[in-house]
């Protein structure tokens, strides 16, 4: 084995089975000041194979002598400027050719992977070049060294296909094959932006905008990965809990899935898919939110739309909208996991706009006029309840310049007060039938929760243990690995400030749904008084230190999470002193929370079932009993009374 240092070679495989210097040509196109070159002997006629392959900076030559090396490697995967490509199958033929993988070096942060620019003018390859003499081989190569020098930028990784030729150098008979060099291109400029994008460490910031004096919160975050933005414009006040009529919120998002009344539904989906711009809205518990993601180039097209749709909604649709929203609802009759969820939420939530269906009922959405949705957006549509969040290679200040053509028409308004609810406190038990061949099981509790801020990161690691994880935690292993009550049964603790509470779901057997209530009770009952133990904290820690890149890795999901940090009176960035906090927690600060609210274990239930009872288990279970207890006794009668017959 002998090997070269080389740093952005394009590297010549050969026939031959002679040493690595009488087997290929290297033309240095680093910035470095080395040049080697050899050549191909003249003889081509043995039909032995090498495989060239990169390890960090050198290029080893394997010496292995047949063609096995070739077929191994046919679909398998290579690194292309960070991308994962594949070898084409084809690559290997009757020719039985030479695999080259022309290798970039390693990249420095300064240089730019993937700029390329692969026409022969730009002499930056020796593709479909064909040499009579080696003097101008050498000249070629010379001029590539120079132009890479003076341009300062690096080379791409490729495949080159070598086709035997017996009486040329191989660097004559040098070819790339179109088809499979084009998506290779394509993803090489693709990963150009991620690597750049890599390198410059991203960071969402909060800033305020002013409009008609008053201060606009704004959250932002640049990202070159590619060359298009996405903007989210938030007003408080336009959720479900914040509408006096049920559906309202429902029928409202609808309305504005038509389009705008200037360009009807069909021209406005039109106007949108002519320049690739996705415009969507839909309300929260607490918000309406407008959603807009479009290329760069198209940007000022993108939010004139969204201010068209804001401020001209397709209200003439309504009756489509009710249509559509019915149709919904009807749908949802015959899913009994919407069902049974609803259910519970009556309950739980009794007393509050969350204990009301999310969608209404058809005699809801019948209720509702052009006038009460208008009337619900002129109130929700104000500057004191506006959040802006941009994000995407697009700059800030010019952005906020055009938003602020759609702001400015709007009134001040007032400051929104966010609404915090309770979970109701007693327990219950309800059961609906439908027509199921299982149970579904939607259970709940309150979590009282003082502070938000304090206790967030130890209900998220007691609510992991005990449920939220699937595999692995307290109920899933009680439940169904234990005791095959259940494919799968879940457990969380929900904090927002909105409202906080526990909230599980599973579904059984009709015959064991009396045993899986029980089960749960028993698990969280005993998950209060014992807390969790040192393996399961430790479990928990790793799963969510180590999955957490995860759900960050996108532009979305940044400025999501920092809206949410936002919106929860929580700094931008909080999430990473959690992570902190998760890192160093103890075992006895942990449990010393989990037993601090016992009234996670009262448990109120909605089950969707066959059953025509509406008793609670316990009161099954009772009446079974004495069900039984009274044939035994009736049995005893009649066994005494034949006795004194005889």
């Amino acid at each position: 084995m002998r090997s070269c240092s080389f740093e952005g070679n394009l590297v010549l495989g050969c026939r031959g089975n002679s040493s690595l210097g009488s087997h290929l040509d290297s033309c240095n196109l680093s910035l470095g000041d080395s040049f080697e070159k050899s050549h191909c002997p003249a003889s081509l006629d043995e039909r032995k194979m090498f495989y060239l392959r990169s390890q960090g900076n050198e290029i080893s030559q394997s010496n292995t002598a047949n063609t096995s090396i070739v077929r191994e490697n046919r679909g398998r995967s290579f690194n292309i400027c960070g991308e994962t490509q594949s070898m084409p199958n084809d690559f290997v033929d009757s020719t039985n050719p030479t695999i080259c993988h022309l290798k970039q070096s390693e990249v420095s942060q300064e240089s730019k992977c993937g700029k390329i620019l692969l026409k022969s003018k730009n002499k930056r390859y020796l593709a479909n070049t064909q040499y009579d003499k080696k003097d101008k081989y050498d000249k070629e190569c010379e001029n590539i060294k120079n132009y890479n020098k003076s341009k300062k930028d690096s080379w791409i990784s490729l495949f080159a296909k070598i086709v035997e030729s017996k009486h040329r150098f191989c660097s004559q008979s040098l070819s790339i094959i179109t088809n499979t060099l084009k998506p290779i291109i394509i993803g090489a400029i693709i990963m150009t932006t991620q690597v750049n994008a890599q390198n410059t460490k991203s960071t969402t910031t909060l800033t305020h905008t002013q409009i008609k004096g008053v201060q606009i919160p704004v959250i932002y975050e640049y990202s070159a990965l590619i060359p298009a933005g996405n903007i989210q414009l938030v007003f408080q006040g336009g959720g479900s809990v914040n509408s006096d009529k049920i559906a309202l919120t429902a029928l409202k998002d609808e309305i504005l899935s038509l389009g705008s009344s200037k360009k009807g539904n069909v021209g406005f989906a039109n106007a949108l898919e002519e320049k690739a711009i996705s415009l969507s809205a839909s309300s929260g518990s607490q918000t309406l939110n407008f959603y807009l993601s479009f290329l760069k180039e198209y940007q000022k097209d993108a939010i004139d739309l969204l201010g068209e749709l804001i401020h001209h909604p397709n209200l003439k649709e309504i009756n489509k909208a009710k249509t559509a929203l019915n149709a919904r609802i009807l749908s949802n009759k015959s899913d009994f996991d919407y069902l049974a969820s609803e259910l519970l939420n009556k309950q739980l939530f009794a007393g509050t706009p969350l204990a009301n269906p999310s969608l209404g009922t058809q005699k809801d959405v019948e209720a509702i006029s052009k006038k009460d949705i208008k009337a619900s957006l002129d109130s929700t549509l104000n500057l004191s309840n506006a959040i802006i969040v941009v994000g995407g290679d697009i700059e800030l200040e010019s952005t906020l310049k055009m938003l602020e053509s759609i702001l400015q028409d709007f009134p001040n308004g007032e400051p929104y007060t966010k609404k915090h609810f309770e979970v109701s406190a007693k327990p219950s038990f309800v059961s609906e039938n439908a027509p199921t061949q299982q149970a579904y099981i939607y259970f709940g509790s309150p979590l009282k929760m003082q502070n938000l801020k304090e206790e967030r990161y130890l209900a998220r690691v007691a609510g992991f243990i005990l449920g939220a994880s699937g595999f692995g935690s307290r109920l899933m292993e009680e439940v169904r690995v234990k005791r095959g009550l259940a494919y799968g049964a879940y457990f969380r603790y929900a904090t927002s400030s909105l409202i906080s509470y526990g909230i599980g779901q599973l579904q059984t057997k009709l015959e064991s749904q009396d045993e899986a209530i029980k089960v749960v009770r028993e698990v969280i009952s005993d998950f209060v008084k014992n807390g969790a133990t040192q393996k399961e904290l430790d479990d928990a820690k790793k799963f969510l230190l180590g999955s957490e890149p995860l759900g960050n890795e996108t532009l979305s999901q940044r400025l999501g999470r920092s809206f949410n940090e936002y919106f929860l009176g929580l700094e931008i960035g909080f999430y990473k002193q959690e992570l902190e906090r998760i890192k160093n927690l103890e075992l006895k600060t942990l449990n010393a929370y989990i037993k601090s609210h016992p009234e996670i274990a009262e448990l109120t239930f909605g089950v969707i079932t066959q059953e025509a009872s509406k008793e609670t288990s316990s009161q099954v279970e009772s009446k079974q009993k004495s069900h039984s207890n009274a044939k035994k006794a009736k049995d005893t009668a009649t066994k005494s009374s034949k006795k004194q017959k005889g």
